[in-house]
């Protein structure tokens, strides 16, 4: 970045578990010595761990890590729920995403906040989605890689039907409440039926190795 120019600041929302997180601590991190201005807005429990990396914080609600230990997440990894986060929280999570990204310039957003996309959309900057696992259709392999890589045309094709199913199956269980907050909260229509359109938005998925790498320098 030439010196003559002034920094750009990206905001990184994502929320979940330390694992969840500190993937993007890494990639503030990289951003910061590349000379942006870097704010990681998350749970407010990790506030110590972006502080102590010298990165700005700012608050999400939520506390993923006492979550996963509650009824709700053993009746989520058990299969008993397929909801972990109530839609009470989501609906105390984005507003304080809206407040963290005011001053964004640039704006990425993690799988589990992927709801970030509508803030981005709302204030009208650059969003990139980065992803941590494979999330973009492929014919190689079902979603989550629930098998192995396949050369088989029919099963390639569910392969890449699988991550078209999950998305929808994925944006149909929240549009009610997405859609109250564009409306209500950002002033945007409500969504087609169809979904979001948060594809569009450039598309990074970050390689494991390349990650454990960074977060060894952490």
């Amino acid at each position: 970045m030439p010196e003559s120019m002034q920094p750009l600041q990206v905001t990184i929302l994502t929320v979940g578990s330390r694992r969840d997180v500190q993937p993007y601590c890494a990639l503030a991190l990289g951003l910061k010595r590349a000379g942006y201005k870097v704010r990681i807005a998350t749970n407010r429990n990790y506030e110590t761990l972006v502080t102590s990396l010298g990165l700005d914080f700012a608050p999400i609600a939520g506390n993923y890590q006492k979550l996963l230990n509650s009824e709700a997440g053993q009746k989520f990894f058990t299969g008993q729920s397929n909801q972990l986060v109530s839609d009470e929280l989501l609906l105390e999570q984005m507003p304080d995403a809206v407040e963290a990204c005011q001053s964004a310039e640039v704006f990425i957003f993690s799988v589990l906040a992927v709801w970030g996309y509508h803030i981005a959309e709302k204030l009208g900057v650059p969003s990139f989605l980065v992803a941590t696992f494979p999330v973009s259709s492929t014919r190689s392999f079902p979603f989550l890689q629930f098998a192995k890589a396949t050369t088989n045309p029919v099963i390639g094709m569910l392969n890449y039907a699988s991550y078209l199913l999950v998305e929808f199956l994925g944006e149909r269980q929240k549009q009610p409440l997405i859609n109250r907050f564009r409306q209500d909260q950002l002033d945007l229509p409500p969504l087609p039926w169809l979904g979001t359109r948060y594809r569009r938005s450039p598309l990074l998925i970050c390689i494991p190795c390349l990650f454990f790498t960074a977060l060894a320098r952490l």
